[in-house]
């Protein structure tokens, strides 16, 4: 059917450089240290290939609706497949492109929507699933929806489609790049630790985080983020022939923008919701006008035919007045079937069909609540999520009161030494117990000396002794310039 989608050409990490809000960002750290800290648990979840993986993930986010592929892209965006992806929220490029894949060979896929919820993600092969977006537009027509947000990245790959379109409250745009450069030179050097960087070449590892960050590393950061912007201008202005950069400044400089602002600004086709966009894509109708589509909603639990019926405005009343929604579609086939016999065998095959009818409602029920338990576990994997994030910021703070213990010991002990004072054990006591040592410690330290003031000490001349002097010493007063 043409080109095929490479799936292979959008492997590889990179997190240093990001499309996105650095909620996303973090979001993704937070689930590379979860899986570091927990090998056993990373490793738990086997595959027999990275076929089986991938398939995994598609049948994640891809769903048949009658003739409609939807591809469901939330989270953050990243450039590695791991199982851990369906369990920390994020979507990879390479399960994207596969999921393309699978509607573009699907015979009995006529349209692609592309349905996003997501701040943005890796900056590094964004551009080829881009691309692969527009091959597959050019055998089926593909349409990118947001009822939510498609933002930084996101918006790269909506810009991607044929049409794009937003719910009114959808958030759209967020056109801009950052790099995110953290450094531990003053928290090492707190610590005790001296790292030295030799390089081979002036540029080789500028910004390496254990050195401050030079003036030279600044620009040549400042540099890299201003053509990863420049690339994300070049491509949605080629994707979106509407927007100009000559007008960058109205759209492109990391504003965020409801559905009907972005729409005035070009960034988006129509504001709409997304059953009307079904609606307006589907291709199978029941008699009364409304949109029927049948088709295949794929979960944990394997694949389940699931049968949609879009209402009329009669069973919208019954179903109002508290009649079960199977027991409307039982009665709606009963009395199609019934019509369709003829006078004499009417009452028969009424009963017949309205007892199929039950049986398909129950099949229906089934499907219905296996996807509602695929709902809970999507929710669950969120909370896991959060947890992972609630888990990486304790652990950073836990870093720093250890950082602070250190400190906190180091004054306890140099004050004791100018009060005769030996003070045992104080790193194994609590952060509390070791504050109260502190205070106590310090008070009987200023209780015995003034500042300013001399005092003798035994010896060969009793000389006076300037406190001051001595505790620059110890430490406790700076050294002067």
């Amino acid at each position: 059917m043409g080109k095929k989608i490479s799936v292979g050409e959008v492997s590889g990490t990179n997190l240093s450089m990001w499309l996105g809000e650095e909620t996303s960002f973090y979001r993704v750290l937070a689930a590379e240290k979860w899986i570091q800290d927990n090998p056993r648990e990373a490793a738990s979840e086997k595959f027999d290939s990275t076929d089986e993986l991938l398939d995994e993930l598609v049948d994640a986010i891809y769903e048949e609706h009658g003739n409609l592929a939807i591809i469901t892209i939330q989270g953050s965006l990243t450039n590695r497949d791991s199982f851990w992806n369906l369990v920390f929220g994020l979507t990879s490029y390479n399960t994207i492109a596969a999921a393309l894949n699978r509607a573009v060979e699907d015979e009995n896929i006529t349209d692609i929507i592309l349905s996003l919820s997501t701040s943005g993600g890796d900056a590094e092969g964004i551009g080829a699933i881009a691309e692969n977006i527009k091959v597959a537009d050019g055998m089926k027509p593909v349409y990118a929806f947001s009822n939510t947000k498609a933002l930084s990245a996101g918006y790269w790959i909506a810009s991607a489609a044929r049409k794009i379109y937003g719910a009114p409250m959808s958030e759209w745009g967020s056109v801009g790049a950052i790099v995110v450069h953290t450094q531990y030179a003053k928290a090492l050097k707190e610590r005790g630790l001296g790292v030295t960087v030799f390089r081979g070449g002036k540029y080789k590892a500028l910004g390496h985080p254990a050195e401050e960050l030079s003036d030279k590393a600044k620009k040549l950061f400042q540099k890299k983020v201003d053509t990863l912007y420049n690339f994300f201008l070049g491509a949605v202005t080629e994707n979106r022939k509407a927007l100009e950069i000559s007008a960058k400044d109205s759209w492109a400089e990391g504003q965020v923008f409801f559905a009907e602002e972005a729409k005035r600004l070009k960034l988006v086709d129509s504001v709409t919701s997304f059953n009307d966009l079904i609606s307006s894509l589907v291709k199978v109708e029941n008699p009364d006008g409304g949109v029927a589509a049948s088709g295949t909603v794929r979960n944990f639990d394997g694949e389940t035919e699931m049968k949609k019926v879009v209402l009329d405005k009669a069973a919208l009343a019954q179903l109002a007045s508290g009649v079960p929604a199977e027991q409307i579609a039982g009665a709606e086939a009963g009395a199609n079937a019934g019509a369709n016999a003829g006078a004499e065998d009417g009452a028969n095959a009424g009963a017949e069909d309205g007892a199929n009818a039950g049986a398909e409602s129950s099949q229906a029920m089934v499907a219905f609540l296996r996807a509602e338990l695929k709902e809970v576990r999507a929710e669950l994997a969120e909370s896991v999520g959060q947890a992972a994030i609630l888990k990486a910021e304790n652990s950073a703070l836990t870093n720093q009161v250890d950082s602070l213990k250190v400190i906190a010991v180091e004054s306890t002990e140099r004050l004791g030494v100018g009060i005769n004072k030996s003070i045992a054990g104080l790193d194994t006591l609590s952060v509390d117990a070791l504050i109260q040592q502190y205070s106590l410690v310090k008070a009987d330290f200023y209780e015995k000396f003034k500042v300013g003031q001399t005092t003798e000490t035994a010896g060969a001349g009793n000389e006076g002794v300037d406190l001051k002097a001595e505790a620059r010493k110890i430490g406790l007063v700076p050294k002067a310039q």
